[in-house]
């Protein structure tokens, strides 16, 4: 129903509308997106999650109308679930005028394209910092959903010291805006 909604404002242009949409999700409330909430956390949770996150934060400006996000820690069963069934393109309704690349980048992700309409996902099985490696593309927005990271338990985190020193590495070549914080419900680091 927030899609629906949302993409006929985009279309005829109604601000007030598009507006209204970003507010509700701002809200942090599900029921005001008209859909129950068990059914819009399970298949939107992390599309709408990052874009919460996004416009907590004044969403930064890119220098170009394309985004590449990479998904660090992603699953087939999970992240690649949410590409198969299009709903990375709640991203794209949210921001209409951003263009978004999303690469699902994990130990537990299939390699391949996903088919979108709104955006171009591909998953890449290899770990955050394998990945960081050896791809010629600088992201501009790095996120880690659920990663346990922040937990001080270091047999959650020991697994993912090589890539969180890989990505402060990739942040000191772009001198990133980083933010993580338990407050968004996800671990992330975004750049600039």
């Amino acid at each position: 129903m927030a899609f629906e909604r949302f993409v006929a404002a985009s279309k005829a242009g109604d601000k007030k509308e598009d507006d209204k949409l970003k507010q509700d999700l701002l809200s942090g409330s599900w029921e005001a997106l008209g859909e129950p909430t068990r059914s819009f956390r399970e298949r939107h949770g992390f599309p709408a999650t990052l874009a919460w996150a996004l416009l907590q934060l004044n969403f930064p400006s890119f220098p170009s109308r394309r985004v590449d996000l990479w998904v660090l820690g992603a699953r087939t069963g999970m992240e690649g679930w949410l590409a198969e069934e299009g709903l990375w393109d709640f991203l794209a309704k949210v921001f209409p005028r951003l263009e978004w690349r999303i690469r699902l980048i994990g130990p537990e992700m299939q390699d391949g394209v996903y088919r979108s309409t709104l955006v171009e996902v591909e998953g890449v099985r290899l770990k955050g910092h394998e990945w960081m490696m050896q791809s010629p593309a600088q992201p501009d927005l790095v996120v880690c959903f659920n990663s346990g990271i922040g937990t001080l338990s270091l047999s959650i985190t020991k697994p993912w010291l090589p890539t969180v020193a890989a990505l402060l590495k990739l942040g000191a070549k772009k001198q990133p805006d980083a933010k993580t914080s338990a407050k968004l419900r996800a671990e992330s680091c975004f750049g600039k």
